[in-house]
């Protein structure tokens, strides 16, 4: 064998060699690379399984608050409990981030002729079902009621039939019942049955008035319909601690000044009731939510920040003081947390909506009750008539302004005499059915009871 070529041939097999080695040294960093990648990409998945899946449960958690609702009743939250009192620190939270939008980036739909005659009532009602029919009989019997929505959270049990039973009720076709799915407070705003009118008379199933006192508020807010024009007045009061508390109706007479009005019984724009849902901060919705509590509150401080913080209109005075209080055994007002809650739901409602501000153009205003030494008219803020002037009055508000006209020219007696009149009328179906009574004292005990 010819020793050059061995050498030769020596030679290159080791340099091969040398190449495999620097080749497998290269493609052993290219594959380390590539696991170190490849772990990165698993622990990025990882990380956003993990967020996705505690996103998930925080809105699985918030359901029952938040919750959608439709006229078909799919699923059923059983929350009956009436008083969950929430810590302060949860309703401290985050205030300053959560604004609700200033009055500049909100307009109302304007109101239209049928929105000038008519209204819808929208009565909330929870397993009282004698007080419900008997409001319902009387709220649809009254002429300007265009329709009666009745805001059904039970899904334990029935409407009761007389409501759509036409023997029985002879406006039945003017009754809607919307099933919602959450049992909530919030629901008395969340709309499932798109009403006809702008126009929407919020009340508890507990509460009877005139058709002519209805009529008293209706048409003042016919003329000012971005106000709230309400029948009951509550006052907010400032502590020395610079916390605010909230004004039973004693504290509120004593002062004879109100700055809230509650939705138990009060006319507002429909308008008001989908931004109450979609722009107030997320923890009001909650605390109303989880506490079935401060949802008038909530409603009534929104839209006096939406109206460089005026507090609402308020009905005449003889019409505020034909309120019928129905006999009820369970009341919510009734828990022992009722007053802390809410003071914390006035304070923290103030704060988040920057109506507590002494410097702020919404600051919370108040305004007197009685500005009237005959207390039987002009109750209340003045209004800033916002009416647009070219629609005529309707026939209905002719009328009823007529009345007043003779009610004031003819003295105290004729208006006594009027109003005992009304009601009678207005509360015959509901003594007859055992949910009123008829003494003074009855009256009084009721009086000291209101929240």
């Amino acid at each position: 064998m010819n020793t050059h070529n061995f050498h030769h041939r020596s030679m290159i097999s080791a340099n091969n060699g040398l190449g495999h080695d620097r080749a497998g040294g290269k493609t052993t960093r290219i594959m380390t690379r590539r696991a170190m990648v490849g772990f990165g990409c698993l622990a990025l998945a990882f990380l956003v399984a993990v967020h996705l899946y505690l996103f998930l449960t925080v809105i699985q958690r918030n359901g029952t608050t938040t919750t959608t609702t439709s006229s078909n009743i799919h699923s059923f939250s059983n929350s009956t409990t009436p008083h969950k009192y929430l810590p302060n620190p949860l309703i401290r939270g985050s205030k300053k981030e959560q604004k609700i939008q200033s009055i500049n980036e909100f307009k109302l739909t304007p109101l239209r002729p049928i929105d000038r005659e008519f209204y819808t009532i929208r009565i909330n009602t929870w397993r009282r079902p004698k007080q419900l029919v008997a409001s319902v009989l009387h709220h649809a019997s009254c002429p300007g009621t265009h329709k009666v929505q009745v805001v059904w959270c039970d899904h334990e049990n029935e409407p009761p039939a007389e409501l759509l039973d036409p023997i029985i009720n002879r406006h039945a076709s003017k009754v809607v019942i919307e099933y919602h799915e959450a049992n909530s407070l919030n629901e008395r705003f969340r709309v499932l049955d798109d009403p006809e009118t702008l126009g929407i008379l919020s009340i508890d199933d507990d509460v009877l008035r005139p058709c002519e006192a209805i009529d008293s508020g209706f048409f003042k807010w016919v003329h000012s319909p971005h106000r709230m024009v309400g029948f009951d007045a509550r006052a907010h009061v400032e502590n020395a601690d610079g916390t605010w508390s909230y004004g039973y109706l004693s504290t509120t007479r004593k002062e004879n000044r109100y700055s809230m009005s509650l939705t138990r019984y009060c006319f507002l724009h429909r308008d008001y009731l989908d931004h109450y849902l979609e722009h107030l901060p997320t923890i009001i919705i909650e605390m109303v939510g989880q506490n079935f509590n401060c949802e008038d509150i909530a409603m009534s401080f929104m839209i006096s920040s939406l109206t460089q913080g005026q507090p609402s209109l308020l009905a005449d005075t003889w019409a505020m003081n034909t309120q019928m209080k129905l006999r009820v055994e369970d009341k919510i007002s009734g828990g022992k947390d009722h007053k802390k809650l809410r003071d914390e739901c006035v304070d923290s409602f103030a704060q988040m909506m920057g109506m507590k501000d002494e410097t702020s153009s919404i600051r919370l205003q108040k305004a007197k009750i009685l500005r009237s030494k005959t207390l039987y008219f002009e109750s209340g803020a003045k209004t800033d008539d916002k009416m647009n002037d070219s629609y005529p009055k309707s026939q209905r508000e002719i009328q009823h302004e007529e009345m007043i006209r003779k009610w004031k020219s003819n003295g105290p007696g004729t208006i006594k005499t009027a109003l005992g009149t009304m009601m009678r009328m207005t509360g015959k179906g509901a003594y007859e059915m055992g949910l009123l009574g008829s003494t003074g004292d009855e009256k009084k005990k009721e009086e000291q009871q209101q929240e």
